[in-house]
This record gives C-alpha cells, sequence and structure tokens, in this order.
C-alpha cells in the first residue's frame, strides 16, 4: 500500500519558485494526514477564525448531510466513538476508549471514557449512542450515508452507562470505520427531539465537541463558538483540552477567484476548494497550501452497462481506458498535488492497491481493439460501425476540466464523447433516469467498502450491473467478503483483487484523483486533515 499522501505546500523562498499547476510542483514537506500549517508556531488561547467555503452547506446535520461543506462545519461540533488516523488507517481512542468486534463482524462493544458531557451539560453515555444510532434508522434516506453504514442493524444493547453493543443480522466490517465518522457522531436528546428539518438548520446540532453551534444564514455564514470544559479529544489530536480559537464563522464564496481574493486581502483567514490555477499565486504571496487526496472512489466514470449497446462489449470498454491519459491530465489541468490516479480509489484510501500497470495510456493498442471491434475511422476522425458513429455520452456535473481533457484524449483513437454537464443537485434524478453511456464518479470515504457502497449490484450500482458478465458475479463474492471479515490483511486483499477487476474489465475508468487544497494565512496554525481529508480546528489557532 502507498503511503498516504498529504502535502504541506509552504511559502516560496523567492516569488516565481513556486510553479503553476500545469508545471512540475513538488510539496516541501510532507505529513501523515494530521500534518498543519505553521507547525513551528504555537497557537495562541482567542481570536477568531474565518473561512471561505465553496458552498452552503444546505444542512448541517451530521447524520443527515453528504456535503463537504457541511462535514467541514459540524465535525467541529459533533464527536465519535473512535477516530481514524489518516496516516496508518487504524482507530484510536476518542468517546470510547476500548472496543471490540466480533469475529463474525457482526457485533462491536464499546466502553465510553467517564465525565463527557453534550453542550447543554447532558451525560454522553450509552443511552445516548443507542438513541442516536436508533434515530439514524429511524430517519431512513433521509440519512443516505447513515442508512449505509447501518444496514443490517438490529439494535444497541445498554449493558451500563458506559457499555454497549451494537449488533447487525450480516456482517459490517466497514463499521468501525463508520463510527468514526461525524455522520455517526453523537447529538444530545435534545438535538435528537428536534425535527429533521429543523436540524438541518442548526437546532439540535448539539454535540460534545470542542465547538458549539451558534448561527445559519442560508447561503451567507454559519458561526460557531468555543464549547468551554472540552477535555476529551481524540487520542490524535495534540492537546485534550479547549479549542484555541473562540470563535470560527464560515462564508459562503463561491467563486474560486473570489475565495482566494478573500485570503489575500486579509477578508478571510483560511479558503478552502483552491483551484489548479489559484495555487502559485497564493504560494508566492505567502500563503501555506495545504493537501490531500480524497479518500473513496476517485474522479472517473461508470458504463452504463444495462443500456449502453455500445460499452456493453467488453473491447470497446478496454479502449476507453487504454485512451485515457492520467499524468497528462495532472501534468495539463490538475497539479501534482493530486498525483495520478492509479487505481478506483484514491491513494490515501485503507486498502488502496496500485493498478496503474492496467492504467498506462497506450493509444495505439486502443485503437487496435476498435479496429478488430469494426471501427473504423470515418473523414472526421470518428469511428463508425454498420453507418453508426462511435459516440457515447458522459453525464457529470464536477470537476469539468478533467471531464474535457478526457473528451479530448477518445476523440484522438476515434471516440466521440458527448458531454451531459446538470448541476449537483440535478445528477441524482438524471442518473436514475440512466439515459447515458457513462455517468462521473467520485464518492468519498476512508474505507475499501466504498468499492461495494459504489458497484455492488445490492449497493449502488454505480456500472448498471445486471449479471450477464461472467466477471460481475466474481466482484460481487469479492465485495461482500471484505465485509464480511475484520482481519485487516484479508480485507486489503480482498480489495485489491476488486479494484483489478474494475479496472480491467472497464467497469470503471478512473480519470483523476480528487484533492482537497486549503489556503491557510501564515498567521494561523495547527489546522489539521482527519481520515476523510476534512480539516479539523480544535488544534488551530492564532500566532498572532
Amino acid at each position: 500500500m502507498r503511503t498516504p499522501r498529504t502535502h504541506v505546500l509552504r511559502r516560496a523562498a523567492v516569488p516565481g519558485l513556486a510553479l503553476s499547476l500545469a508545471a512540475v510542483l513538488s510539496a516541501c514537506g510532507t505529513g501523515g494526514g494530521t500534518s498543519g500549517s505553521g507547525a513551528s508556531a504555537s497557537p495562541q488561547a482567542g481570536g477568531s477564525l474565518k473561512i471561505a467555503i465553496d458552498s452552503d452547506p444546505v444542512c448541517l446535520d451530521p447524520q443527515q448531510s453528504t456535503l463537504i461543506a457541511s462535514a467541514v462545519i459540524n465535525r467541529q461540533v459533533v464527536d465519535s466513538l473512535i477516530a481514524q488516523d489518516p496516516e496508518s488507517g487504524k482507530f484510536v481512542s476518542w468517546l470510547a476508549d476500548t472496543w471490540k468486534a466480533s469475529a463474525d463482524a457482526k457485533s462491536f462493544t464499546f466502553h465510553l471514557r467517564s465525565g463527557i458531557t453534550f453542550s447543554d451539560g447532558t451525560p454522553v453515555d450509552a443511552e445516548a449512542v443507542k438513541a442516536n444510532f436508533d434515530s439514524i434508522v429511524a430517519a431512513g434516506a433521509k440519512s443516505p450515508y447513515g442508512s449505509q453504514y447501518l444496514l443490517g442493524y438490529t439494535g444497541t444493547e445498554v449493558e451500563d452507562a458506559q457499555n454497549l453493543t451494537v449488533s447487525f443480522d450480516q456482517p459490517n466490517a466497514q463499521f468501525l470505520m463508520a463510527a468514526s465518522t461525524p455522520t455517526l457522531g453523537l447529538l444530545s436528546e435534545a438535538g435528537l427531539k428536534a425535527s429533521l428539518a429543523d436540524r438541518c438548520t442548526g437546532k439540535g446540532l448539539i454535540g460534545s465537541g470542542p465547538f458549539k453551534f451558534s448561527s445559519y444564514t442560508k447561503d451567507s455564514s454559519t458561526k460557531l463558538v468555543k464549547r468551554s470544559g472540552y477535555k476529551w479529544a481524540s487520542a490524535l489530536a495534540k492537546h485534550s483540552g479547549d479549542a484555541y480559537l473562540d470563535q470560527v464563522t464560515y462564508n459562503v464564496v463561491t467563486e474560486p477567484s473570489v475565495r482566494s481574493g478573500s485570503l489575500k486581502s486579509g477578508q478571510v483567514d483560511v479558503a478552502t476548494t483552491i483551484q489548479s490555477q489559484d495555487e502559485s499565486p497564493l504560494k508566492s504571496a505567502g500563503y501555506t497550501l495545504l493537501s490531500r487526496v480524497n479518500p473513496g472512489v476517485v474522479i472517473g466514470a461508470a458504463p452504463n452497462l444495462k443500456s449502453s449497446k455500445i460499452l456493453q462489449d467488453a473491447d470497446v470498454r478496454r479502449a476507453v481506458q487504454l485512451a485515457v491519459d492520467r499524468q497528462q491530465i495532472t501534468d495539463t489541468v490538475l497539479s501534482p498535488s493530486y498525483g495520478v490516479a492509479s487505481s478506483i480509489l484514491g491513494d490515501t484510501t485503507p486498502g488502496y492497491s496500485d493498478v496503474s500497470a492496467s492504467l498506462k495510456a497506450d493509444p495505439d493498442k486502443a485503437e487496435s481493439l476498435l479496429d478488430a471491434a469494426g471501427w473504423k475511422k470515418g473523414s472526421d476522425g470518428i469511428r463508425e460501425k454498420d453507418g453508426k458513429k462511435l459516440s457515447i455520452s458522459l453525464l457529470y456535473f464536477y470537476q469539468a476540466n478533467v471531464i474535457e481533457a478526457v473528451q479530448q484524449q477518445l476523440r484522438a483513437v476515434g471516440i466521440d464523447l458527448k458531454l451531459k454537464q446538470v448541476t449537483a443537485a440535478e445528477y441524482a434524478t438524471a442518473s436514475a433516469k440512466g439515459d447515458y453511456d457513462l455517468r462521473s464518479t467520485s464518492v468519498s470515504r476512508p474505507d475499501p467498502d466504498i468499492l461495494r457502497a459504489a458497484f455492488s449490484k445490492s449497493a449502488g450500482n454505480l456500472a448498471w450491473f445486471t449479471g450477464d458478465e461472467p466477471q460481475e458475479a466474481r466482484l460481487e463474492k469479492v465485495l461482500a467478503a471484505q465485509l464480511a471479515t475484520t482481519d485487516t490483511a484479508e480485507r486489503n486483499k480482498l480489495a485489491a483483487e476488486a479494484q483489478q477487476i474494475l479496472v480491467d474489465e472497464g467497469y470503471a475508468f478512473p480519470f483523476s484523483q480528487l484533492t482537497q487544497v486549503v489556503g491557510v494565512s501564515s498567521k494561523i496554525t495547527g489546522i489539521t486533515f482527519d481520515a476523510a481529508s476534512r480539516i479539523l480546528l480544535h488544534d488551530a489557532g492564532r500566532t498572532s
């Protein structure tokens, strides 16, 4: 397994030495997932922090939301049973100091630390854990991630205030990862009593974390304030007591250049989702860039095997795979901070396997496969067969620069890729209709089970598997097996096999990794990434 890629891209010593995204860029320092800005400076107690985020969080309730913009906020408010080390993928203590999984991965026992309270003063005990998990199950589809994490949930048995066992009617090896996420983070009883709609606006966002919810104004800002008396940070934190900052404000700034401009002008201290073209100017101006690849399914596409006649041909799918030059995408439209996609999983994902040998661009071989399949180039360079053009459509809403680069690469071998761009809000409905040959893929999760959640016929079924191909059955068997074992080595072996099948059979087409790039003022220190590449603020503070 490759070492997770977390970079701290610091100030260039001389203006102009910070290279553009289309050129070669090297990190001046690396860390293991928790690298922070201004690591040599000590944070001062007090002060406020302003962060520019790229979109409205829409729903602040961690148990309902699936958006990054929401997670970077609610992660500061809610704690989880355990935490996942971004570097090793191992689990460490947080609200629970010990835990144990059964051999069949159907039950998980936790012992809670004593003396922990929600910000309303009520205890974080076993009954609170049970109430939260029961609430998530009751929410059903309103908690899309929660319903996946708690699939087969049969209940939580409370032994006493500090001991509990969570049980499932089927193996659920990904549950420990799930228990470390804000989705399964804990809210107080009062918070759970608020309606799901109210919780989206922040009402009921009462956690045990180092910050408390203060206010939310749609499409404008969200404010958090420090919670006094906090002393149960995870084992990954650099200190266990109160947060250093008194207040954090998240301002919605949708335009990338405006986010970067707001950072340079001093209107904000931190800007998230820094775009490729803005990296070099920020570094040259003396700002620190923190970056970490998102774990999970990378930016790419999956075929519609149900209705795309063209992509039902395995040789055409293999030709598409060979025609994509992933190194060129990084070199021309992204940055080396993104790395090069070398699997369907990002290289920070536990269980990631390097299958780059199967992803090496070979346009000549792609053309040979298409020739053999009967697709001959026409006068316009696009291939034809039986009077029909080799034209396929791709439904997407994100990373247009990457998609457009792929479009050009496919055209070079005679494939006409027609782009069907929709908004993020429209994507789910359009995707369900199935009116396309390919649909974009990118799902963040620091666990190899994301492959099952995304591609299994019993879950996301992103490739629209119908069971008509022998390798589909093999893939289903492998994905089910990795969910049924808690042995890390065995899970990783099975995950590697699944990644190889997905790539070799053209069931998934990786294009590029998705990377979180965050610009930080030199006056701020201690910002870190969690295992899902979301920023953490408990250790963050001002240096002046």
